[in-house]
């Protein structure tokens, strides 16, 4: 047989396999973890360009906008976000307000998880799906159980003890504290955080009714 011929046709096994190999490939779905994110945008041109707003006001902007991920998701953690440069942050907790807040979601089944970013000075909300980390010691938050909003989170630290620690840490910034919602049972609660030089302020504080938790303060 003509030598070319043989060289032809086993360059058209080996094509027709590599095709073959690869169209049964695409079949196989990923595993979860290298999933590539997914994202979109949703405007909110009705919001102030910049306004600072509590938690609860930036949860009121994505209503029924989670429907474009996952209409049952459900609430894991809120929080200001920490995206943005230590220049650029504007959480304060003097008021309790900001320009960006944070929500992470969890599918129904657990197996996908998604961040809300709303952010007023874009007039966006940036949604993104997929391999999303999410505290490992978190469990959902009952929304009708969060009556406390993030505005009130400085006279309840006032109340029990943060004025005393700061004279112990005069050089603290009150815009460096850090809080979130999260819950870790069935009642959802605010974890404010004050660190300072080897100082620690920690207070817990029932989403609901207000309860003070036993604070961690050293």
């Amino acid at each position: 047989m003509n030598p070319k011929v043989i060289i032809f046709a086993i360059i058209i096994l080996l094509v027709s396999g590599f095709f073959v190999f690869k169209s049964q490939a695409a079949e196989i779905p990923l595993p979860f973890a290298q999933q590539l994110a997914t994202s979109s945008i949703i405007p909110i041109p009705t919001v102030e360009k910049g306004a600072r707003i509590s938690a609860f006001e930036a949860y009121r902007l994505i209503g029924l906008n989670l429907n474009s991920w996952d209409p049952n998701a459900l609430l894991i953690q809120v929080k200001p976000s920490d995206l943005r440069p230590q220049s650029l942050k504007d959480f304060d907790l003097e008021d309790g307000l900001t320009s960006e807040w944070l929500f992470y979601f969890s599918s129904e089944d657990g197996k996908e998880n998604s961040r809300y970013k709303v952010n007023t000075l874009s007039q966006q909300i940036e949604i993104i799906a997929g391999n999303i980390s999410l505290p490992d010691y978190a469990s959902p938050i009952q929304i009708s159980r969060w009556k406390l909003d993030s505005n009130r989170l400085l006279a309840l630290a006032n109340q029990n003890g943060f004025p005393q620690w700061q004279e112990v840490h005069p050089g603290y910034q009150i815009t460096s504290t850090q809080v979130e919602l999260v819950s870790r049972t069935d009642t959802p609660y605010w974890h404010l955080t004050a660190h300072h030089d080897r100082g620690t302020f920690e207070l817990q504080i029932t989403a609901d009714k207000g309860k003070i938790l036993p604070p961690d303060t050293h």
